[in-house]
């Protein structure tokens, strides 16, 4: 039974070797099967929620020109020292007949070192004008006169904090109101994000509307962009930011300037008071507020998150347990 096993390995072993020697002796053979697989694996491709080749603003625009233009000077280099490649490979490949001797050696070539020294500088000249064109629109901000919506974006341990500046006052002065992870922003009005961290380094990323930007604990960086297509966008924070980071997602909710669903409602429906908890999960929700709102107001909020994630590791290796007794003290409600 083994011989026969050991056999039929070997003969499949055997068939293989004779294929892949056949496509390889065969270089039209291979050249076409490359190119078969290539345009089949094309198929593969689907829109995705992620995907920065689709922008919806000029921001992305900017950053698929730069894709576009790389990719069309990497494949025109690919295609001519892969020309060149491929002659020398079966121009100068071992023939029958052939005696074994070296051809003849030369050594230095004036007019090749000077053309693979000017063509590299050209290349990189071709590259850089229109990367500092794309990096100077990015920073260039909204033009003068423009309406602009303003953003206060701060990133924290793990979750997106958005203070909605209130364009009547004068800067610095308290939000209108504040969201969490979800933006919503009007279509064809240039938006501000002042990108900050209260903690660690973060990175927030929409990619379908503009690139990364560090959000940096004591600094704020700024972020400029235009929506010109309602809908949802998704994003994610960009660094690694702690053991949750997978979960500090971003939605932008883009929303036409009329209609039912335009921006201007849903800033009238955030200003109008919190509705009164009907179910008793809102009402859980509530309490746990109400008991959050205490930590914040004793001043000792640092320690107790610092309790806090000490419990929550002690649970995970299995040496504590989390009583209602342990969670209330943690919370500081008994004082």
């Amino acid at each position: 039974m083994m011989e026969r096993e050991q056999r039929n390995r070997q003969g499949i072993a055997s068939a293989v070797t004779r294929l892949v020697d056949r496509v390889t002796s065969a270089p039209g053979l291979t050249l076409g099967l490359a190119a078969m697989a290539s345009v089949a694996l094309t198929g593969c491709w689907e829109k995705t929620p992620r995907s920065v080749l689709e922008p919806v603003s000029e921001m992305g625009d900017i950053s698929v020109g730069m894709w576009n233009l790389l990719l069309g000077v990497n494949s025109i280099i690919l295609a001519i020292v892969a020309c060149i490649f491929l002659y020398v490979l079966f121009r100068f490949r071992e023939k029958p007949g052939d005696d074994g001797s070296l051809p003849e050696q030369v050594h230095g070539n004036i007019q090749m070192e000077i053309a693979w020294t000017i063509a590299p500088t050209l290349v990189v000249i071709a590259i850089t004008i229109p990367t500092l064109q794309g990096i100077f629109a990015l920073e260039a901000g909204p033009p003068e006169g423009e309406e602009v919506v303003t953003i206060n974006v701060i990133g924290k341990q793990w979750w997106w904090e958005y203070d909605y500046v209130d364009p009547t006052l004068e800067p610095g002065s308290a939000p209108m109101f504040t969201t969490a992870n979800e933006m919503h922003v009007p279509v064809d009005t240039w938006v501000t994000l002042n990108v900050t961290s209260a903690d660690v380094i973060h990175a927030f990323w929409v990619p379908r509307v503009m690139g990364k930007r560090d959000a940096t604990p004591g600094r704020k960086y700024p972020m400029y962009f235009k929506v010109r297509e309602p809908g949802e966008y998704i994003g994610q924070c960009a660094e690694l930011c702690g053991e949750s980071h997978a979960l500090m997602g971003i939605k932008l909710v883009a929303h036409p300037k009329e209609g039912a669903n335009s921006y201007a409602k849903w800033i009238e429906a955030q200003k109008k008071p919190a509705a009164e908890p009907v179910s008793r999960l809102e009402e859980r929700g509530k309490r746990r507020q109400r008991r959050v709102g205490l930590v914040r107001a004793c001043g000792c909020r640092a320690a107790c998150d610092a309790q806090l994630h000490q419990q929550r590791r002690d649970v995970r290796v299995g040496s504590a347990r989390v009583g209602r007794a342990a969670l209330g003290r943690l919370l500081c409600v008994g004082g």
